[in-house]
């Protein structure tokens, strides 16, 4: 049976038995990797077991920081160290989102008591916590609980922010899923090809990926001329699209080459304006 757990991590604390590390460090990269090690006495670590999800929280910055899901138990001598895999990276404090949902305020975690590494949480805390972070990182709650309510409704475009998370996300999520099948994946997006990652397998394959990512159910997006153009011409185009690409179980669609152009819809939402002659 799949459990859920919060744990917690506190990089200011000097001399501790305690996990020390920082969270952010763990999410920075999208593999698997050691994080805790019952060696040094960690509290309530033993109980993970493989397959339970993980809610990362950093005690001292009291920031929710990604969901990671328990891959195995590593032994080491002395113990056994837990290895994780990221899921979704968040970034949401926690105080905002008590704000949001006074429920969440009642997750015994969050509230002060004894030092531990890992708390035991309901599923239904576990959703909640994931979906309001998901949903509403903004520091003003009424504008916070606005959002949340407009991206229930599917997907939609929020602050630049928001949008630079959730591409980020979906962008971590896709490689990480070709890697996963064979593929040697380069991020290209910083060189303004028309898509995101160069995918290449063997001497034979290549794809073009262009990443989108929504916060909601509904595929929604903004796509550039320069995309929209390799899309049309490139036999090696790739769209991903990544839904609720800030949740614990995002899902990814693909859609190939030219010919899949057609089951979407484009609508102009901007125009680049030049005077004609100086006045």
């Amino acid at each position: 049976m799949k459990m859920y757990w919060i744990y917690k991590c506190n990089s200011t604390l000097k001399n501790s038995p305690y996990n020390t590390s920082d969270w952010r460090v763990f999410f920075s990269s999208p593999h698997e990797s050691e994080w805790g090690s019952t060696v040094i006495g960690a509290r309530g670590l033993e109980n993970a077991q493989p397959g339970d999800q993980i809610l990362a929280f950093q005690s001292n910055r009291r920031e929710f920081v990604g969901v990671a899901r328990v891959q195995r138990w590593r032994p080491v001598r002395g113990g056994r160290e837990l290895i994780l895999k990221p899921v979704a990276h968040l970034g949401a404090r926690v105080g905002h989102l008590k704000a949001l949902d006074p429920r969440i305020a009642r997750i015994p975690a969050l509230l002060p008591g004894r030092i531990q590494t890992l708390y035991e949480v309901t599923e239904a805390d576990a959703r909640r916590l994931i979906r309001a972070a998901s949903l509403a990182l903004r520091a003003d709650p009424k504008e916070a609980a606005a959002q949340a309510t407009a991206a229930a409704r599917g997907a939609g475009f929020g602050t630049p922010e928001q949008n630079r998370k959730v591409e980020l996300a979906a962008v971590r999520r896709v490689s990480g899923q070709f890697a996963a099948k064979g593929w040697k994946v380069k991020d290209v997006s910083s060189e303004k090809r028309g898509y995101d990652l160069l995918c290449r397998r063997g001497r034979a394959e290549e794809l073009h990926v262009e990443v989108k990512g929504t916060t909601g159910t509904k595929v929604q997006f903004i796509l550039t001329e320069n995309e929209r153009q390799s899309w049309r011409k490139d036999q090696r185009f790739v769209l991903a699209v990544v839904r609720e690409a800030l949740s614990a179980a995002p899902s990814i669609h693909l859609y190939r080459g030219p010919a899949s152009l057609e089951q979407f819809t484009l609508k102009p939402i901007t125009h680049s304006v030049t005077l004609r002659r100086s006045e």
